[in-house]
């Protein structure tokens, strides 16, 4: 480190008072050709450019009869799946979302994140679940190393007309590795920035709705 500081530095190295100047092969490649200077390397890489994606982001909430005969709901029940065990953020938990092919309008995000429910999980509002409420929370850009993904965000609230027990049992080969968690375990739970983004959001909204 000192040499790099002291002698050999990026725009006006000392060569001929360096130390390893005989093993440097910057100065010897510059040596046999003249068009070449010690300061060309290293060669730096090509930054590649930054990717721009978009994601329909539910926070689903299931309640409990209780909760529903009671008028109220709680943080309880949160639908967590988990990703791919290869590829971005591998193996870890994640609200259900689903990769858009660009901007979208909110009848467009709906319909792709019903799709995606009700295949891996088989949520159908008509047949399998009631909509306790649906809201728009807003948008969030998480930036990554090579992505810049934008996310949009709503808040499901759902009960399963059959319990959790029918969740469970309408499980197929197309259902993905999930849990549902309270809001006291999620707290806990070892989640990336980007849904911790997202929860927070969310939290956030609903503090603001029962304020009005």
């Amino acid at each position: 480190m000192e040499l790099g500081a002291t002698v050999c530095t990026p725009l006006s190295p000392s060569c001929h008072s360096c130390p390893v100047s005989v093993q440097c092969c910057a100065l010897s490649i510059s040596r046999a050709d003249s068009s070449v200077l010690v300061t060309d390397y290293p060669i730096k890489g090509v930054k590649a450019k930054q990717r721009r994606d978009f994601s329909a982001v539910c926070v689903v909430q299931i309640l409990r009869d209780e909760e529903l005969s009671e008028g109220h709901r709680t943080n309880n029940g949160f639908l967590l799946v988990k990703r791919p065990d290869e590829g971005l953020l591998a193996g870890l938990w994640e609200f259900p979302s689903v990769l858009l092919a660009g901007e979208a309008d909110l009848v467009t995000r709906r319909k792709a994140i019903d799709q995606y429910l009700n295949k891996h999980f088989r949520l159908n509002p008509r047949n399998t679940c009631d909509i306790v409420s649906r809201e728009y929370v807003g948008e969030n850009v998480h930036v990554f190393t090579h992505i810049r993904l934008k996310m949009y965000v709503e808040l499901l609230v759902l009960h399963l007309k059959g319990g959790m027990k029918d969740l469970v049992s309408k499980q197929g080969k197309e259902t993905v590795p999930w849990k549902c968690v309270d809001a006291e375990v999620l707290s806990t739970m070892g989640l990336t920035s980007g849904v911790r983004k997202v929860y927070t959001m969310v939290q956030k909204f609903k503090r603001e709705t029962v304020a009005l």
